[in-house]
């Protein structure tokens, strides 16, 4: 069903971007550290830490976020999470804000896991509520910050990872890796609203250990502004390093 409902939205989007008069493109850079901490062995604190480019990849910022959470591993296949992600959205491109835009959320996130042969796959659902910064104009002539417009949003993520090369009895290992997000405004009722966003991935990998692996490639972003007639399509450079932390004795 959420395969079904990925592939319609993505189509959708497409053929309503084609129609818009105002489609904007900025080549951009994403660079992430992600963490795990784990304090036993169901409990554990994630922490995301993303610095996003934009203008060719270095020349402006698109965004800083910043993401921390709580997680209970409810069976080996499935984990629940609880947390905050903090966002600063800058002015660039063609299409830019009016001026540095903060924005606070607190979500909820299912994960789930499996594999068929051997392609790993793993599905994420999460539900967002954001306290975007209002933009208002000031004194001078210019904008600022008042206040914040709430908003609540649904997002599906499919991951895949495919081994390519094992080193050393599988303890380091080479591999592609995949998948696509989907952004949907939601009602005040949690009803789907409208499509916000895409993103699709596919890149290489590498684990060097059962703790680390950094993982590169490049991502296609479809982002559809507030106004509804606006929309970015930007090619990215993701660039990720996953370091996890095991701070109990097993």
């Amino acid at each position: 069903m959420m395969a079904a409902l990925l592939f319609c939205c993505i189509v959708e989007v497409q053929a309503q971007a084609q129609q818009q008069k105002e489609i904007a493109s900025s080549t951009n850079g994403w660079f992430l550290l992600m963490n795990e901490f784990r304090f036993s062995p169901k409990w554990f604190l994630s922490t995301e830490v993303h610095l996003r480019r934009a203008d060719h990849v270095v020349n402006e910022w698109q965004q800083i976020l910043l993401r921390p959470a709580i997680n209970y591993r409810i069976t080996p296949a499935i984990d629940f999470g609880v947390g905050y992600t903090y966002i600063r959205s800058f002015p660039y491109g063609e299409q830019p804000l009016r001026t540095i835009v903060p924005e606070n959320q607190l979500w909820q996130q299912l994960h789930m896991r499996h594999s068929i042969g051997k392609v790993g796959l793993m599905h994420r659902y999460r539900l967002e509520e954001r306290w975007i910064g209002s933009i208002q104009p000031d004194d001078e002539g210019g904008f600022m910050i008042e206040g914040s417009d709430y908003a609540q949003r649904f997002r599906y993520r499919l991951f895949a990872r495919v081994p390519l090369y094992n080193i050393e009895e599988g303890q380091k290992q080479l591999f592609i890796s995949a998948w696509d997000e989907l952004f949907i405004n939601l009602e005040r009722d949690f009803m789907f609203s409208n499509f916000q966003q895409n993103r699709i991935y596919i890149g290489l990998g590498y684990q060097f250990s059962p703790m680390v692996n950094l993982q590169a490639g490049y991502m296609s972003q479809v982002v559809r502004k507030l106004n509804g007639f606006q929309y970015e399509r930007n090619p990215t450079i993701n660039v990720s390093l996953f370091y996890n932390i095991d701070l109990y004795k097993k």
